[in-house]
């Protein structure tokens, strides 16, 4: 019989307040992430509650067990349009949510998210950018 990966269905929920690390600014957004850890072999299920150039929060209340700085494949929409790239988990907040860097590996990755970004900035109120 064949490994089957793990699910952990999830459904939304609104993670704690923590300290705003990145330097790009975040642009909220919802849509479908799902990602796929290898070692060991777990899929997870959730809401995407923000995007930036470097990376995303999924909203899940599925409780990962793995370490920080482990990768994933991670597929998402946004607009009615689908993203994948590989990321690394920068935060759990188990039951809450998963802080997610993404590591583009090619040039087509960089150009496809650069244009995500331009289109939330464009739709989204004007404020500060994160520093």
């Amino acid at each position: 019989m064949e490994n089957q990966p793990v699910i952990a269905e999830a459904s939304a929920v609104e993670p704690a307040q923590g300290i705003e690390r990145r330097r790009n600014r975040r642009f909220p957004c919802s849509g479908l992430a799902e990602g796929l850890f290898h070692q060991p072999e777990i899929l997870f299920r959730g809401e995407l509650r923000d995007v930036s150039l470097t990376g995303c929060m999924i909203l899940t209340r599925a409780h990962l067990h793995v370490q920080v700085l482990s990768l994933v494949e991670l597929r998402f929409q946004v607009n009615n349009n689908h993203y994948r790239t590989r990321a690394r988990v920068i935060e759990i907040r188990n039951g809450q949510g998963v802080g997610m860097e993404f590591i583009h590996e090619d040039v087509q990755a960089v150009v496809s998210f650069q244009g995500l970004i331009q289109t939330l900035h464009y739709l989204s109120p004007q404020a500060p950018a994160a520093g």
